[in-house]
């Protein structure tokens, strides 16, 4: 009788596992991004289902609990990395499924954007990085405050990463967005846009012509080229050309950032930004 159990215990796992009723062991400690000495029995519980639940996006077309027991896929370990961080962050299941399905549009979208890059507007060479990283921002923008500081940390955070500034000035933050970005690409001309993109940005008052002529000369700039420069043609056709490219990229306010050449849909936190930066290295390494 007892060898009869188990061979009947033996069959009903063999026929769980077919129709897809045993539960997949998550590897909380492989998890990107996610400190799982802080899960409680319950975390992982919850997170467990919503794993089930959620249909892994790339690389392994099951769920991502699935794709994780099968140890091969990176992606899983990224997004139930997230998945995992934000049941820690208090986030409910409704918002948790909300970001996922923001991730997957993150990671691969439709299309991807092939942005030209000005080496005086990166905080590195982008021929050389595995991730660039394009911020079209409006310096009268008063967000566009808060989240840069973030994403100019990203290069010192991880390697191989290049920030780099595209102009897009709006009409809603007035006529001086447009004399600004001018003015900072006067002074890119003389190798000091990131100096003076930092003035503009620490204090966003409405400036003219002449008070930005007279910060430009506070910081050691040539006077004579950077006016010259400020009121050029040539100036304003540079930064038509962000703004171009922005709207074929369908940036539709600011700050947009790209990472990859794909347009970035999740919070504007660190935390989040350094998430879907790994897993945007670890597809630029050829992983999936």
């Amino acid at each position: 009788m007892f060898k009869n159990l188990i061979v009947f215990s033996a069959v009903i796992s063999v026929f769980a596992l077919f129709n897809g009723e045993v539960k997949a062991e998550v590897p909380w400690k492989k998890l990107v991004g996610c400190d799982s000495s802080k899960l409680t029995d319950s975390s992982k519980r919850r997170i467990t289902g919503l794993l089930e639940k959620l249909t892994n996006y790339h690389g392994c077309p099951f769920s991502v609990a699935k794709c994780l027991s099968k140890g091969k896929n990176k992606t899983a370990l990224h997004a139930a990395g997230m998945i995992c961080s934000l049941v820690i962050e208090g986030k409910s299941d409704s918002y948790i499924n909300a970001a996922y399905k923001k991730r997957a549009r993150t990671m691969h979208p439709f299309r991807k954007n092939n942005f030209n890059h000005r080496r005086t507007l990166c905080t590195g060479d982008p021929e050389k990085a595995k991730v660039v990283i394009d911020v079209f921002s409006d310096f009268m923008c008063p967000y566009c405050r808060k989240v840069l500081p973030l994403v100019s940390k990203l290069p010192a955070l991880r390697s191989n990463v290049v920030v780099c500034f595209r102009h897009y000035p709006t009409l809603a933050h007035g006529k001086n967005s447009i004399l600004s970005s001018l003015g900072a690409e006067a002074a890119a001309n003389q190798g000091k846009f990131w100096k003076f993109h930092d003035r503009l940005y620490g204090d966003q008052k409405s400036r003219s012509i002449s008070d930005l002529v007279e910060l430009a000369e506070s910081m050691g700039l040539d006077k004579g080229k950077f006016s010259k420069d400020i009121s050029s043609r040539i100036t304003r056709k540079v930064v038509s050309r962000d703004k171009k490219e922005g709207l074929g990229a369908q940036v539709k306010g600011t700050p947009t950032i790209f990472i990859a050449g794909k347009m970035y849909l999740l919070s504007n936190t660190q935390k989040m930004f350094l998430s879907v930066l790994d897993e945007a290295m670890m597809l630029a390494n050829g992983g999936k």
